[in-house]
């Protein structure tokens, strides 16, 4: 009887002593398998995602590089299109300053005998004043330092204006639009400074012949000085600088 009853708890205690525990590590060994499982496509998918953002980020660069040397190109055309006006600019004022100082070294129309008709010792104190500023100008602009300086600056300004013009044709793509305008005034600066050689009209006074070229270089002076306003609005917001 009591054999009877062993056998039949047999099945029992099999399951409990041997089956239970080897359940119980199959069910432990797949949920590692599954774990690995999942982790192995956890790393992959962290792999790829990796991959996804190295992309982005040289194709990020790449196209920051492309911006900045465009941005680079623009800032180099823009310096030298303003720092070839200023120096058109400054030698436009050279020459403003060159003729007014020659008018008043060579022809006044102020003569001493008109102030002091009798006076010979005023007389002889203008006519050596006179003197004096013919050698002032004379020593300023047309000693051999002087003439070679002028035109070292003459030149250096008409070979920036010729290439100037040239480049900006090259980098127009890169440029605003608004450009265009004052890259068409490079030639009539270029006339102004170089070119245009005002002839002394028939009867007419030196003074005012005089008069009539400075007044050329004013107003080419004013002229250039509005382009050079204008450039920088273009420019700065070409190169997005406003705040």
């Amino acid at each position: 009887m009591e054999m009877e009853s062993f056998y039949n708890y047999l099945p029992t205690l099999i399951t409990v002593v041997i089956i239970a525990p080897f359940g119980f590590y199959f069910k432990i060994k797949m949920k590692n398998l599954a774990t690995k499982h999942d982790f192995d496509i956890a790393l992959k998918q962290l792999e790829k995602s990796t991959k996804a953002v190295e992309d982005i980020k040289i194709q990020l660069s790449e196209k920051f590089w492309v911006k900045q040397q465009i941005w680079d190109t623009k800032r180099e055309s823009y310096d030298e299109l303003i720092d070839c006006f200023y120096h058109t600019k400054n030698y436009l004022v050279f020459l403003n300053e060159f003729t007014s100082d020659y008018k008043n070294a060579f022809h006044s129309n102020e003569s001493p005998g008109e102030r002091v008709e009798y006076d010979e010792e005023y007389c002889k104190a203008y006519a050596s004043y006179r003197e004096g500023e013919k050698l002032e100008f004379n020593q300023k602009y047309n000693s051999e330092r002087a003439l070679k300086h002028r035109s070292t600056i003459e030149n250096d300004i008409k070979d920036r204006l010729r290439i100037l013009e040239t480049t900006l044709q090259k980098k127009s793509i890169y440029l605003s639009i608004e450009l265009s305008e004052i890259r068409n005034s490079i030639n009539d600066i270029y006339i102004r400074a170089f070119e245009q050689n005002l002839m002394k009209e028939e009867g007419e006074d030196v003074d005012d012949f005089l008069e009539r070229q400075i007044e050329h270089y004013n107003k080419s002076s004013e002229l250039l000085g509005n382009i050079i306003k204008k450039l920088k609005v273009i420019a700065t917001k070409d190169l997005k600088l406003e705040y």
